[in-house]
């Protein structure tokens, strides 16, 4: 058994719409569970890669078998490992969103689930000591440093040629040319053409209607956790009952951010970085940099 595709992240940037619709087709084989987080959480690498194919892809037959974890493109041990234990031959799908939407739709996320209580303001002021913390802090707020994707992209090549790597933007090519890049990814890892159904909008903005409960769900007291693991013995079940009651705390967010806010981030954080990018992956980016830029 053998892995044949992985995309990688970005997070926020429509995977889990795309995992839904990738899904459809009969030739693919993605695990139920999106997001499997094996080679970026020390607890499920430990577990071996024969514990990792017989979890997810037992019941895959021939099928091309991918998984869509965004978190990968981030931890840099995560390519390291994709690169040591996977095929060579594997092919690599990454989708780039304006960093900016990025990091508020990661905040608004973080905020949601409860784990973050700081001003937007003041969580990128601290962002860098914070997420030197450790995993959860790493993973969780790390809204800048996510989006700083030319760093990351040139990992990624360190470990993988160039040929096994298809990038994709959201707004150009999720958002408006969705059927096209469809097309784009059944080539690219070697299935035949599908009529998807593409009316499919998974993981809509929403806001937590009681943030106390939320927190306490998603992350809850140290004796919570230790007692919870003589009943749940699976991670993965955990976190998507863990998901599944929050789900009920939830409502439509309204969460909105000065545009002069919007712009002043593009141009200290990620101006350099996009135009770099652009440079790394052969495409056109100007349309972050105008619509930061107000023009």
């Amino acid at each position: 058994m053998k892995l044949d595709f992985v995309c990688i992240g970005a997070q926020k940037a429509g995977t889990t719409t795309l995992h839904d619709i990738l899904q459809q087709h009969p030739e693919i084989f993605l695990p139920n569970i999106k997001e499997t987080h094996f080679f970026d959480k020390d607890e499920l690498y430990n577990e071996g890669l024969d514990w990792y194919y017989h979890r997810f892809f037992s019941n895959s037959e021939n099928k091309i078998k991918g998984e869509i974890t965004p978190d990968y493109l981030f931890f840099e041990d995560a390519l390291r490992r994709i690169a040591n234990d996977l095929p060579k031959e594997l092919k690599i799908i990454v989708v780039f969103r304006n960093p900016v939407d990025r990091a508020i739709s990661h905040y608004q996320m973080s905020k949601r689930r409860g784990y973050e209580s700081l001003s937007l303001t003041k969580a990128l002021k601290e962002e860098n000591d914070r997420i030197t913390k450790g995993y959860f802090e790493k993973s969780n707020f790390s809204y800048i440093t996510r989006g700083l994707y030319a760093k990351q992209y040139k990992i990624l090549l360190n470990f993988f040629d160039k040929k096994q790597i298809l990038p994709l933007i959201f707004e150009t090519e999720i958002k408006q040319n969705l059927n096209l890049t469809l097309e784009k990814i059944t080539s690219f890892i070697n299935v035949s053409t599908f009529d998807f159904d593409t009316q499919i909008q998974s993981n809509s903005s929403k806001s937590s209607l009681f943030p106390f409960f939320s927190r306490f769900i998603m992350k809850p007291p140290k004796f919570v956790q230790v007692i919870s693991r003589f009943f749940f013995k699976e991670p993965l079940l955990k976190y998507k009952i863990k998901v599944w009651l929050n789900s009920f705390l939830l409502r439509k967010n309204n969460y909105k951010v000065d545009s002069n806010l919007k712009r002043e981030l593009f141009l200290e954080y990620f101006e350099k970085d996009t135009k770099e990018l652009s440079l790394l992956i052969d495409k056109d980016l100007s349309h972050w940099l105008k619509k930061e830029e107000g023009l």
